[in-house]
Parts: structure tokens; C-alpha cells; sequence
């Protein structure tokens, strides 16, 4: 309903979560150093079924600017004839065929950056400070429960 009064959207999947309260997105990301830039994400961390499939980004934690070039994009995106029997995959997919084919010049307008630069899907060791978003894609629910859980239990200050 406000969506007009935003300059940047975030999606984050229900698999991740902050990790890192102590650093700012918009400080992750560059954001300032990148005024063209319309769409932040990362590249994908090498699964098999991301693999398969040859997946360029991590659409599981993205950043959208809010601009009547990304509103186009996602739009055409949808509605991509190339994507339109992948559309029961993942968006993930969609993208890349879209990156491929340089939908809207979005090539220009997409900052793709390496994992684990936004987000990781392991749990680092204690020692380790760099994760900002912890994402538990493709994992079954019982482990998600489990990882979750002890992320909690090591770091109880966080969820307080």
C-alpha cells in the first residue's frame, strides 16, 4: 500500500534470517558507490538442484530498488515466454534465463555479488564475523528447525 514512499524493497526468504545486527544493507551492499544499479543480489551457492539447472543468483535475499525500470522488469519477468514453463521452479531460474537474454537491459542494472558476500547457507564457526544474512535454502524442514535453533542457542543476545 506505501510501496510508492520506499526507495529500496528487500526480499528476504522465510530460510533466512540477519545474522550480522551490527551492519547496516544499505553499508553491505555499496549502495551509494552503485547510483545506476536497479537489482543487488548474490550469485548462487552451488547446490545440486541450482546446478542442474544453472542458475546465476541467489534470489532468496534481493535488493529492489523502487524505480519504474524495476517495476517494468519484475513485470515483464512474470510474464518472460521463456520463463512460463519454469514458473512452478523458482524465480531464481526466471532470472537467469532473463539475465541471459538481457531482459531490459538488466545485465547493466544487476550488482550479482559472491557468496558468501550477502548471505551464506552455513553456519559459520565462532570465530568467523563476515556473515550478514544466515539462508538455509533447500533444506528440509527438520533441519532448518535444527540450525535455526542453534543459531538461538549461541547467540541467545541476538533475539533478545
Amino acid at each position: 500500500i506505501y510501496l510508492p514512499e520506499y526507495d529500496f524493497v528487500f526480499w528476504i526468504d522465510a530460510d533466512a534470517m540477519f545474522y550480522d545486527h551490527s551492519r547496516r544493507l544499505e553499508d553491505v551492499l555499496s549502495i551509494d558507490e552503485h547510483p545506476d544499479i536497479e537489482i543487488w543480489a548474490q550469485d548462487i551457492w552451488p547446490d545440486y538442484p541450482s546446478l542442474s539447472r544453472e542458475e546465476l543468483v541467489d534470489t532468496g535475499t534481493v535488493l529492489l530498488r523502487n524505480s519504474r525500470w524495476t517495476r517494468e522488469f519484475l513485470f515483464e519477468l512474470y510474464h518472460f515466454p521463456q520463463c512460463q514453463e519454469y514458473l512452478n521452479w523458482t524465480e531464481q531460474y526466471c532470472f537467469t534465463v532473463a539475465h541471459g537474454e538481457d531482459l531490459l537491459g538488466v545485465k547493466q542494472k544487476t550488482r550479482i555479488l559472491p557468496t558468501p558476500h550477502l548471505n551464506h547457507h552455513r553456519l559459520p564457526a565462532p570465530d568467523e564475523q563476515e556473515l550478514f544474512i544466515f539462508h538455509l535454502a533447500g533444506r528440509s524442514s527438520k533441519a532448518r528447525r535444527r540450525h535455526f535453533q542453534q543459531v538461538h542457542d549461541g547467540r541467545a543476545e541476538t533475539f533478545q
